[in-house]
């Protein structure tokens, strides 16, 4: 509390670990603790920025991943207004997890749609059933996708803005599904590795290792899950 008062700014990774599924993994106390001094009934609030990050490990240039940042607007601890009866205890693990609902929230409303994510998201859908793609569907469904989008005011990696940056980074994302094993091409279909892209990973400190392509599109499911409206800009396949 003393470095925040003299004016020196702290980063803080609130989930903790860098293992994970490619959900947002839960939050810890730390970034709550440091929000704000509490002296008594005198609370002294800190300016919190939220940064969201997104990783796309797929759709690169030769193998590089994408790593996209959004830094969300200055907000500031708010207590939650206190109950008749309730104990200390109560209270503050009530106030604690509401404002770590807040970060979460923020985290998610920051989010960056890839190509990576929305392609793969098709993939996955693919292997449960023929377990191959047609490469011009493919290409017409992420048009129709990140034109919803973009109607929505989401975030979006900016080289999806333009035709040809969407075929760079779906030549990208096909070349990265091939290295890694995922598919094989042939004309303008894609053929699956359907046991390798259904893959559940044995644990979650090897969750990213052993399947790249779902790490990836468990982030962008649990957004949609939690956002309708971006739920509903994505295509069924």
């Amino acid at each position: 509390s003393q470095t925040l008062q003299k004016g020196i700014h702290v980063a803080l990774l609130p989930e903790g670990t860098s293992k994970g599924t490619g959900k947002i993994s839960p939050l810890k106390s730390g970034c709550y603790y440091a929000s704000h001094l509490r002296d008594g009934e005198h609370i002294v609030s800190f300016p919190c920025v939220a940064v969201g990050n997104t990783y796309d490990f797929l759709s690169g240039e030769n193998g590089k991943a994408l790593v996209f940042a959004h830094i969300g607007k200055t907000f500031q601890y708010r207590a939650c207004k206190g109950f008749e009866g309730e104990s200390p205890e109560a209270y503050r693990l009530r106030d604690k997890q509401a404002f770590l609902s807040d970060v979460r929230q923020q985290f998610i409303d920051l989010h960056t749609f890839t190509l990576g994510q929305l392609a793969g998201r098709s993939v996955l859908s693919a292997a449960e059933g023929s377990g191959k793609i047609r490469l011009g569907l493919l290409r017409e469904k992420l048009d129709v996708e990140i034109g919803n989008l973009q109607d929505l005011g989401a975030y979006i990696d900016a080289a999806l803005f333009s035709e040809k940056g969407i075929d760079d980074r779906l030549q990208g994302f096909i070349q990265g599904l091939s290295r890694q094993g995922y598919c094989s091409i042939e004309g303008d279909t894609l053929f699956l590795e359907q046991e390798r892209v259904l893959l559940h990973p044995s644990s979650v400190q090897r969750y990213k290792k052993e399947n790249i392509l779902r790490f990836m599109v468990n982030k962008c499911d649990e957004v949609c899950k939690e956002r309708a409206d971006l739920e509903s800009a994505l295509c069924s396949f």
